[in-house]
């Protein structure tokens, strides 16, 4: 995963920022960071695991992402009818419940179904293209040192290993994990990331003591990033693992075994 960190801080990052310049030389002074955040990680996601270009940031039309945004928003939407719904639904049989969603389906039925059937068809579009790439040794799949531009490729290269112990997982797990990568995994990032920017507005000190660190870093490094870099940062690694205390799953409970505090 080390090797992916690069597509943070490169085009995408420096993409957002001009998006954000631009909202703010307009009429609104007010911008909506999860938004932009979830666009970004989206963009992030697909380069990353796919090798796939949504363009999330520049809202450029698109069959999955369209389908994703339907579906995000049937997530959101809990109006008192709907809760009590599903309330009810939970007391009826699976097999009662299969049969209205198949012959009287809720719009929120018909919405999931169509995210599921469009990010399996293209699930199946790039593990496919990942396993021709992977079998013709393809350049397109690769980045300028070589190496699998995204984890998709990397998982197609090794199964194809002769030894079944160095094979990641199969060609049907893929197929079944993509659709939770492009809903879950963009998510959680975007929420995260959110509540880093969050906290640091809430306090300016510990937003300084940041600063000045990548400041310092991006001077000594050109502006690249190394992961040892990101590692060796005294500042910018307590403040991400704070996020702890707001996990992006609403059930996910923290534990707390002792506190160390860092200045």
């Amino acid at each position: 995963m080390r090797e992916f960190l690069p597509l943070f801080w490169r085009h995408d990052v420096n993409h957002l920022s001009e998006k954000w310049d631009n909202v703010l030389r307009g009429k609104t002074q007010t911008i909506d960071i999860i938004h932009w955040l979830h666009r970004l990680a989206l963009d992030i996601v697909g380069e990353s695991a796919f090798n796939y270009h949504f363009d999330a940031l520049n809202n450029k039309p698109n069959e999955l992402t369209t389908a994703l945004y339907a579906f995000e928003k049937l997530a959101g939407d809990h109006t008192p009818t709907m809760t009590l719904i599903q309330a009810i639904l939970r007391h009826i049989p699976d097999s009662v419940v299969s049969w209205k969603t198949k012959h009287f389906p809720f719009h929120g039925d018909k919405v999931v179904k169509r995210f599921l059937e469009v990010s399996n068809e293209k699930a199946r579009e790039f593990v496919k293209k990942a396993r021709l790439d992977s079998e013709l040794d393809s350049d397109e799949a690769k980045d300028e040192t070589g190496m699998e531009r995204d984890i998709l490729s990397i998982h197609a290269r090794a199964n194809r290993a002769e030894d079944p112990r160095k094979r990641l997982v199969s060609e049907e797990e893929m197929l079944s994990q993509t659709s939770t990568i492009f809903q879950a995994g963009h998510h959680t990032t975007g929420y995260t990331s959110s509540w880093i920017l969050y906290q640091l507005a809430a306090h300016p000190e510990d937003q300084e003591k940041v600063y000045e660190e990548i400041r310092r870093a991006r001077e000594r490094n050109s502006g690249d990033f190394s992961s040892f870099e990101y590692d060796s940062m005294n500042h910018l690694n307590p403040v991400i693992k704070e996020t702890r205390l707001h996990p992006s799953v609403p059930k996910l409970e923290t534990r707390k075994r002792g506190i160390k505090e860092f200045s």
